[in-house]
């Protein structure tokens, strides 16, 4: 069953609860609606949120954790997706630290899920926190019946991994721990979410063919002016020709990262122009296998979710509203097309 939207007015309620909040330790004998408290309020907001947005690495984390969530979401492989880290919470005991999300997989397992993010520069230094937070987290999943996992986010390489906790070791010497990128591949469990690498017959091509009209195709030194008469995808050689076909491969054409070749083809007195083309194929391919690896779903979406939310590298939304089952409507259960094989890899960690 996928997943829905549980609707809810946060312009109403979050607001009224971080009123309500903010004002819990005051003693305060006027009206709730005086328009003086209402404006201390509105101007203790201004302040947190303008604090908050001079520290990048807030700005990053909270960023990576809604990316996160927009993600699972898209993937659609869990039967319920929350926050956990929000709202007021009192705990008895040694000190707890509440991870990002709580989810509920399809066999019916309990996870909690913290969110990190490791920059280009540390991809292969790997991610480093401390021992006392990864503490505090087992220690609430524990209270809570739970399997705690790390999440993280290798900008560097556009990947995402899913690490179960106790598979993070302790640095030497420190109170640190250390996740290396290659114990993250190693033990990721990115696939209990729904995800897989796709495979494709390379390469894959947009054709756009403008009008033959001398009025709607005229180029110059400077550039062409035209209407685009049709448009093709390719894959393999094989033009696409269903709804279906066509939306993965331009999918697959605008968020994989595989080498791109344009061609800009005009008339033999250059005054039209014939077609422009893009090209792209794998950095390398196996010459036993007609296929070649276009991505994990993860990291297609996560293209897609940067391009929507940071340029050139900074953050220009902390969040997207997610498409929920975008992932599954672009790859349906047990789709076939003789023009469009595919190749699905599901990637688990040893046993």
């Amino acid at each position: 069953m996928p997943l829905q939207k549980l609707h809810r007015n946060p312009a109403e309620l979050d607001s009224l609860n971080l009123y309500a909040t903010l004002g819990a330790g005051l003693r305060d004998s006027r009206r709730l609606d005086d328009p003086e408290r209402v404006q201390e309020f509105v101007s203790r907001v201004h302040d947190g949120v303008s604090a908050s947005l001079s520290r990048p690495s807030t700005v990053y984390g909270w960023h990576t954790q809604n990316f996160f969530g927009a993600l699972v979401a898209a993937l659609d492989g869990v039967q319920l997706l929350k926050e956990e880290d929000a709202g007021t919470a009192y705990y008895a005991g040694t000190k707890i630290k509440i991870p990002d999300w709580s989810l509920i997989l399809d066999d019916g397992r309990r996870l909690l899920v913290e969110v990190k993010s490791v920059g280009p520069k540390d991809t292969f230094k790997g991610l480093k926190i401390s021992a006392g937070e990864v503490e505090g987290i087992a220690r609430y999943a524990t209270m809570m019946g739970c399997e705690p996992y790390l999440a993280c986010y290798w900008s560097g390489i556009n990947q995402w991994t899913l690490v179960p906790i106790h598979k993070l070791s302790a640095a030497p010497n420190t109170r640190k721990i250390l996740l290396p990128l290659k114990s993250a591949l190693m033990w990721s469990e990115m696939s209990i979410l729904g995800d897989r690498m796709l495979g494709v017959v390379p390469p894959l091509k947009l054709v756009i063919h403008p009008s033959d009209s001398p009025e709607e195709n005229q180029a110059t030194n400077d550039g062409a002016n035209f209407k685009i008469a049709k448009v093709e995808k390719w894959c393999g050689n094989q033009l696409m020709q269903t709804k279906i076909e066509n939306d993965l491969v331009m999918f697959l054409l605008l968020h994989s990262d595989w080498e791109e070749d344009e061609e800009i083809v005009l008339s033999d007195d250059g005054g039209r122009l014939k077609r422009i083309s893009w090209t792209l194929r794998p950095p390398e391919q196996e010459v036993r296998q007609n296929f070649a690896v276009v991505g994990a779903l993860s990291s297609l979406y996560s293209s897609l979710y940067m391009s929507m939310t940071a340029n050139s590298g900074s953050v220009t939304s902390l969040a997207s509203e997610p498409d929920v089952g975008m992932l599954p409507r672009l790859v349906p259960a047990g789709f076939q097309s003789p023009r469009l094989p595919l190749w699905h890899l599901v990637v688990s960690p040893p046993q």
